[in-house]
Parts: C-alpha cells; sequence; structure tokens
C-alpha cells in the first residue's frame, strides 16, 4: 500500500513538472508571436542634431498584462558606440548617413538537466532598425509618371552626400489637391531644421503646368515661394509653355527649369536657391529662367483664355481638348472635301472622339460594335409595327443607354479594363451620339449608312491620335493665337472645286482611258 502511494505521488510530480515546462515553451512562443505582431514604430529619418529616440515602454506594459511572470531583457548594438540596454534607446550620432541598429530582446526560461533545472537566456526578437541621419533637406513635388530610375538614383546620391529628399507628394496631374501639396510643404518648413528654400518639382510638362497652376491658385496673396523645375523637356518651349499660366499672378519669388542632367546640382546646393541658380546658370542649355512679371496682351485673347481656365483649376488635358476643337472641325471639313468621307454630321466625330479621349478607346470600339448590332436589330424589329418617329427613336436610345449600363457591368464582372469617365457631360455625348446612330440607320439603306459610320470612325480616330501629338501641344498653349489661321484655311477649303481623292479611285479607269485616247 505505501508503496503504491509513492507510485502515485511520484507520477503526479511528474505530470506537474511536465505542465509546467510546456508552459513555459508555450509562454516563449507566445511572447515571440506578441513581439512580432507589435512591430516597431520610429523615425526612419532624423537630423544630425536631433537625439535618435525608440521607446519601447508601451511594449513593456503590454507583456506585463498578458505576461505577469515574464521579464524582458533589451539590448541595442550600434555600430561604433556602447551596447545600450533598457526599453528606450536614447542617442545622438556625430555623422551623417545609414545608420544601423541591431536590437535583440532576451527572456529566461528553464530546461531541465537531470535532476537539477538550470536557467537559460533565449533570444525572442531580433531586429535590424535602420535610420537616416542626413545634415541637410530638399523637399520634391514627384510625378508618378517621371523616371524612377533616375529619381532614385538622384535619392541614393543624396544620402551618400547626407542629404533627405523629402518627398512632399506623388501626383499626376489630375489628382493634385492644392491645399494638400500647400499643407505639407508648410510642415516640411516648420518641422524640418536646415531646410530648402525652395521646392523641386520633378515631372513631365503637363504636370509642372498642373502644378503651377495649382500653386497660384492656393498661394496666398502676397507670399510668394521659390521653384526649381526639372524635367526633360526642352527648357526654353516649357518657358513659353507655363507662360500662359503664370501670367499675371505674383506667388513666384524666383523659379527656373533645369534638365534632369543637371539634377545633382541640387545635391550642391540644397539649402539656397540662389547660390544653386549661381551654379546651374553656367550651363545656358540646360538651363532657363522663368521671369516673374509676364504679361499677357489683351489682344491675345487665346491666352488669356488658357491664363483664365489654368487660374480656375481647368486641368491640362481639358484645355488642350477645348483648344482642339477648331482643328477637330478643319479634320471634319478637309475628310469631306478632300479625301471623301461621308460623316454623320460635322460634330459626331469630334463627340466620338472625346469619347474615346474619356472612356478608352478599345472599350468603346467594342461598345460601338455592340450598339451597332443592337441598333440594328432594334430597327429591323420596329420597322415591322407602325410607330410615330420620335417615340420609336427614344426607345431605341433608351435601349442604347441600358445597353451602356450592361457593358459597364460586364467590363467589371470579367475583370477586364473599366471605362473611365470623369463627367456626365460624357453620358450625354454618348447619348446624342447614339441618337444620331440611331437616326441614320432607321433612315438610311444599309451601304448608306456603312460609308458615314466608317468615315466618321475614321475621322474620330486621327482626332484621337492627334490628341498624342506631343510637340503641337506644346506648340499649342505656347502660341493659341494661330488658331487663327485655320479660318482662312477653311475659306480656300469651301472655294475647292476639285475631285476629292475618293473620286479619283473611282474614275481611275476612266482617267487612263482618257489619257491613253491622248
Amino acid at each position: 500500500m505505501k508503496f503504491l502511494l509513492t507510485k502515485i505521488l511520484l507520477i503526479t510530480i511528474l505530470f506537474f513538472v511536465g505542465m509546467y515546462s510546456s508552459a513555459q515553451a508555450a509562454t516563449v512562443e507566445e511572447l515571440e508571436s506578441t513581439l512580432e505582431e507589435y512591430g516597431l514604430a520610429y523615425q526612419k529619418n532624423s537630423f544630425i542634431d536631433n537625439p535618435v529616440m525608440i521607446d519601447l515602454s508601451p511594449l513593456e506594459t503590454l507583456l506585463v498584462e498578458n505576461f505577469p511572470d515574464t521579464e524582458l531583457e533589451y539590448e541595442w548594438l550600434i555600430l561604433g558606440q556602447d551596447t545600450q540596454t533598457g526599453p528606450v534607446l536614447d542617442l545622438k550620432f556625430d555623422s551623417p548617413g545609414k545608420k544601423t541598429i541591431e536590437l535583440n530582446m532576451y527572456t529566461q526560461t528553464s530546461v531541465d538537466e537531470g535532476e537539477d533545472t538550470e536557467p537559460v537566456r533565449v533570444r525572442v526578437y531580433q531586429s535590424d532598425i535602420s535610420i537616416f541621419i542626413y545634415e541637410k533637406s530638399v523637399p520634391v513635388l514627384l510625378s508618378i509618371s517621371s523616371d524612377k530610375k533616375e529619381f532614385n538614383d538622384f535619392v541614393l546620391n543624396a544620402e551618400e552626400q547626407g542629404i533627405y529628399v523629402r518627398v512632399i507628394g506623388k501626383y499626376d496631374e489630375k489628382n493634385m489637391e492644392d491645399g494638400e501639396v500647400l499643407e505639407k510643404w508648410d510642415e516640411y518648413i516648420v518641422s524640418f531644421p536646415e531646410n530648402s528654400d525652395y521646392l523641386v518639382i520633378w515631372g513631365e510638362k503637363e504636370f509642372l503646368f498642373s502644378a503651377l497652376s495649382g500653386f497660384a491658385r492656393g498661394i496666398t496673396e502676397g507670399f510668394t515661394r521659390n521653384f526649381v523645375l526639372i524635367s526633360s523637356y526642352n527648357g526654353s518651349i516649357l518657358q513659353n509653355y507655363i507662360g500662359n499660366i503664370i501670367a499675371g499672378t505674383n506667388f513666384i519669388n524666383k523659379a527656373f527649369i533645369i534638365d534632369e542632367s543637371l539634377s545633382f546640382q541640387i545635391l550642391k546646393n540644397p539649402e539656397s536657391i540662389l547660390a544653386l541658380e549661381q551654379e546651374v546658370s553656367q550651363n545656358s542649355y540646360n538651363y532657363t529662367p522663368i521671369s516673374t512679371d509676364i504679361k499677357i496682351s489683351p489682344y491675345l485673347f487665346a491666352s488669356q483664355f488658357v491664363n483664365r481656365l489654368s487660374s480656375t483649376g481647368v486641368s491640362v488635358s481639358d484645355i488642350y481638348i477645348i483648344l482642339l476643337l477648331p482643328l477637330f472641325l478643319t479634320f471634319v471639313a478637309a475628310g469631306k472635301h478632300l479625301i471623301g468621307f461621308s460623316t454623320i454630321g460635322n460634330v459626331v466625330p469630334i463627340f466620338l472622339a472625346l469619347l474615346f479621349l474619356k472612356m478608352g478607346l478599345i472599350s468603346m470600339l467594342v461598345l460601338l460594335g455592340v450598339l451597332f448590332i443592337v441598333n440594328i436589330i432594334l430597327s429591323l424589329f420596329l420597322g415591322k409595327y407602325t410607330l410615330l418617329y420620335t417615340p420609336k427613336v427614344v426607345c431605341i436610345t433608351i435601349i442604347n443607354l441600358l445597353a451602356f449600363m450592361g457593358y459597364y457591368q460586364a467590363l467589371q464582372y470579367f475583370d477586364m479594363p473599366m471605362i473611365q469617365y470623369d463627367s456626365v457631360l460624357y453620358i450625354a455625348i454618348f447619348l446624342i451620339t447614339s441618337e444620331k446612330l440611331i437616326t441614320l440607320i432607321t433612315s438610311k439603306e444599309f451601304r448608306e449608312y456603312k460609308k458615314s459610320i466608317t468615315g466618321t470612325i475614321i475621322i474620330a480616330l486621327l482626332c484621337y491620335a492627334f490628341f498624342y501629338f506631343d510637340t503641337f501641344r506644346v506648340f499649342l498653349f505656347s502660341y493659341p493665337e494661330l488658331l487663327l489661321i485655320l479660318v482662312p484655311f477653311n475659306f480656300y477649303l469651301g472655294r475647292f472645286t476639285g475631285l476629292r481623292v475618293t473620286e479619283y479611285l473611282r474614275f481611275r479607269e476612266i482617267n487612263q482611258n482618257n489619257d491613253s485616247e491622248e
């Protein structure tokens, strides 16, 4: 009996020892998991005169709540400095550059060694913390379309020289909020010691146009700022391009344009725009100053118009579309009277080009094909009934709009490129174009409306392609009054009485026979 009681007691002791050991192992695992989930929050960039502080006291509180019997040991290893301990790291670096701090966290656990239990120090967390220490800084407003490799090389070179490139925003020409950018810029000026007295705007010409236009609206009257514009485009042409934006404004103290190849000069003079200008002005080919006293003559009505639109927040693309409308109308006239295209009116090809631009070329071409088939079927079906013309056209137009909605949903369902539109105006343009198409199909023979639709699509595609003619865009923004040339051109086009290109092709055999008889 005594032996049996002794055996039961021994088994019970071993059982609780095993439970204790497994509980300790589980505690280490749970501790590791908790530390991984907690993460580290710290400032990744710090001025050289400011102390670097990483406070893990909140983590200490969290661990006490969850593991009251567990104690952590903190070890901070810094190259060239003494090892620090404790949950709070507080130190200063005396040189700029990338600094790596190794954080190790340990706890004590016990391991059975036969009859004895030995405490063992176990590392439950390890992390390499990277902090950039800088002496100077420069703010950059970056276009998301800019050359990433070029900009990344610029940032790496800056870090090697102890300069922090503070990107205050990455935008494109359409989603840039003036107030948000100015707020971030003001925050940079207040928060960063040794800050730069200018803002670098880095991107393509449309981005520079939109950024300066936004600053012209957002900067409080009476205050001025300095700007350095970086672009791969020709500076002299770019100067005229943005001249219509800043004309009549007084928000610029000093500004100039430099080529991307001169961007490294900023790293030599990141603090003062005057010192930077003195450096880059020696390279006249890649440096273009921007006058802060640009005036537009009241006789240059088109330039005044562009200036007014940009000052009210209209995007570069929308202004360009407005300027292109006279040229697009000229394309329609030339296509009809010189080439011989038949179109659905004069404005439908332009409406169609606008839909291509705003809703996507491929998406709209597929939708046109769908509507073409639907309208033919509806026209044949409704032709069996005696219907008044207007209700008949309205009925088909409503079905076209419903077909548009269904097509949009189908693209979303199959994860295909979506139709993009940013205004109800383009839905109205779609309805007008659809109605014209319906009127043509219901009132003409197949051969006739086939020619009209083909000619309309060809001219619309020509207008769409011309929109991306980059050189002409800059030229038109710089000298919009040149659109007046289209007036005499269309006048003389109206007096043209010769054969069209399609007529030459149609009567080619007759002309050849006449030439052979002569």
